[in-house]
């Protein structure tokens, strides 16, 4: 390889040429352009106040071309030529400034390198960053997005990145840390809220979000994405979160994943994240769009949110203050804000699953366990183990949907499935807990189990549904089901004579079976402990009162424990339902049908 480099200054800009010629024949000459950056703290076109008129000539640079199948490094103190034989195709520009030995300015592009002359510019900016908590690397252009965790000049998993201005990506995009060997991302990324526009991956097995797998701490992030992934893990920002953080994390677009087959939660598809585990925690995150799968474990945040002590310790896995509006569609385990909720039993530490204060708007469509808010909430002895001596809590607390949900059993406004299993020995290792949540979107089975808070609820071991309430437009069941019809206001099959407490549903509401043909109205029971709850009138849900149990003009509900809902978590007002408090920026308007 012959080199020569010429660079060609001015006063303003500087000017670098190169020649190249291509393998096969052709040659290209390929001249940047190093201009200022848009960072109001751009140090650049170079001003030095001692000497301004010499300070270009006392710069030294590096420059180096990454491509296909070629590497080319360069260093130049001025004015020569270089020449390179090269592959054509697109290349990764990297340009350093030195100035008294010191970085004082780098900057990066991407671009394709064609036969003939090619201008490329390069935004030098400030030269920034040692990948610490108070020095983080800077990330201002797509170059520097695809340098984060590719150990190029330390850009390492474990370092600390800062995204400085909005960026668009072109080509299809790998996710940051895939088939590494020197594990998961365990630093940390802020957006800073900029966005980063035209994320897009198709039909590999990369998980297609910004990073494949995370440890560290992802926060701040704006993305717009078309995912389409063969891989089990699949998220719009993260594919795997193993005790993470994500946070105020915000995904619009399409999100199409290919989780695994069968029970097992061992896989997900999500909106913002694919599979959430090992403590983990999603906060303050939303996204809008659609969320695809073929298969399992599909939800409009997160496709599945496990805790297992099969990693020790194990702590709580959770999702909070997170919102979907779009559609959800999946085959098991699909669910408008998670797939599955899941807390694996085992013999080293208790462990615990929690979706709180959450909403989902639009439509979930599934096959079993679909849910407005969670597909299958679920927790037991996953793993197997003989005897085990801690139990499993996943929990569902404070959430509503507006969703429209549609299955073939085991359907509910808010959850599909609600299952405590046991050991083998009918004693019960898993507790599952439904609390303080409303829908009011339409419930759709075809075989059974429909019902306007739980399809499918196993009332032993401590399994709760309380103080919910079923506001839905209607709970419907396509089959027969007239000796035992598996459909309620509130619960469309309860598993033993416990469980339920304190719940209501809206009085006329439309419960029908035999629906293939004429339909059949459900004979409804008032019951506070029972599958339809206790009636509730339009003048009672529209008054504040009632939900905070403050109001002695109407019939006061009977909160369990005397806990009505907590006005910390919910803005109550008269004449409209409550809201959640603290959400990202997201409009909240559910309304009775």
């Amino acid at each position: 390889m012959k080199t020569k480099i010429a660079v060609l200054t001015g006063f303003l800009v500087l000017f670098m040429t190169a020649c190249f010629n291509f393998n096969g024949g052709g040659e290209a000459t390929v001249t940047l352009n190093l201009g200022g950056g848009s960072r109001a703290n751009a140090p650049w076109p170079p001003d030095d106040p001692t000497n301004p008129a010499n300070i270009l000539d006392q710069l030294k640079f590096t420059v180096q071309f990454s491509g296909p199948g070629n590497r080319v490094f360069l260093a130049t103190e001025g004015r020569e030529k270089i020449t390179a034989t090269v592959n054509s195709g697109t290349w990764n520009i990297e340009v350093k400034a030195f100035y008294n030995g010191d970085l004082y300015a780098e900057g990066s592009a991407r671009e394709l390198i064609k036969a003939g002359n090619n201008l490329v510019t390069v935004r030098m900016s400030e030269a920034g960053g040692k990948g610490t908590l108070t020095d983080p690397f800077l990330v201002y252009d797509e170059a520097t997005l695809r340098k984060v965790g590719s150990g190029q000049n330390g850009w390492d998993l474990d370092k600390h990145y800062e995204q400085t201005e909005n960026i668009t990506l072109n080509g299809n995009w790998v996710s940051i840390g895939f088939n590494s060997t020197t594990g998961p991302f365990s630093g940390s990324y802020d957006g800073k809220g900029y966005a980063i526009t035209g994320l897009t991956t198709s039909g590999s097995s990369d998980p297609g979000g910004l990073f494949s797998e995370v440890s560290g701490t992802v926060r701040n992030v704006k993305l717009s994405v078309s995912i389409n992934s063969l891989s089990d893990d699949v998220g719009g920002v993260v594919g795997t979160n193993n005790g993470g953080r994500v946070e105020n994390c915000h995904v619009s677009g399409n999100v199409t994943g290919n989780t695994t087959t069968g029970s097992t939660i061992t896989g997900g598809v999500g909106g913002v994240v694919g599979l959430n585990g090992d403590g983990g925690t999603i906060q303050d995150c939303s996204f809008s769009g659609n969320v695809t799968s073929a298969r399992n474990n599909v939800g409009g945040v997160v496709g599945a949110n496990v805790s297992d002590d099969a990693v020790i310790p194990a702590v709580i896995a959770k999702v909070k203050n997170c919102y979907a509006a779009g559609n959800v569609t999946g085959v098991d385990n699909v669910g408008g804000v998670a797939g599955a909720n899941a807390a694996f039993t085992g013999l080293s530490v208790d462990t615990s699953a929690m979706i709180e204060n959450c909403y989902a708007t639009g439509n979930v469509t599934g096959v079993e366990n679909v849910g407005g808010i969670v597909g299958s909430n679920y927790a037991g002895n996953m793993n197997a183990y003989t005897n085990p001596s801690f139990r499993g809590k996943a929990t569902v607390q404070n959430c509503y949907a507006t969703a429209n949900v549609k299955g073939d059993k085991s359907v509910g406004g808010i959850v599909g499935d609600n299952n405590g299993n046991d050991n083998g020995t009918s004693s019960y290792i898993g507790t599952v807990e439904i609390l303080y949540c409303y829908a009011t979107g339409s419930v759709v089975a075809g075989v059974g189990q429909a019902g306007g808070i739980v399809g499918y609820h196993d009332g032993n071991g401590g399994s709760t549904v309380q103080n919910c309430v079923a506001l839905n437009q209607k709970v419907t069941m396509a089959a027969d089901g007239l000796l035992a019809p598996e459909i309620g206001r509130v619960v469309g099959h309860n598993v033993g004579t416990i469980g339920l407490t304190n719940n209501y549903g809206k009085s006329g509401m439309d419960v029908l079976h035999n629906t293939s043909l004429s339909g059949t109205q459900k004979s409804i029971v008032d019951s506070m402990t029972g599958v339809d709850g206790d009636g509730i009138t339009q003048a009672e849900y529209d008054d504040s009162g009632w939900w905070t149990d403050t109001d002695s003009t109407i019939p006061t509900p009977v909160w369990f424990r005397g806990e009505a809902w907590d006005a910390a978590v919910w803005d109550i007002q008269n004449g409209r339902l409550p809201i959640l408090k603290d959400m990202p920026a997201g409009t909240q308007n559910p309304t009775v049908q």
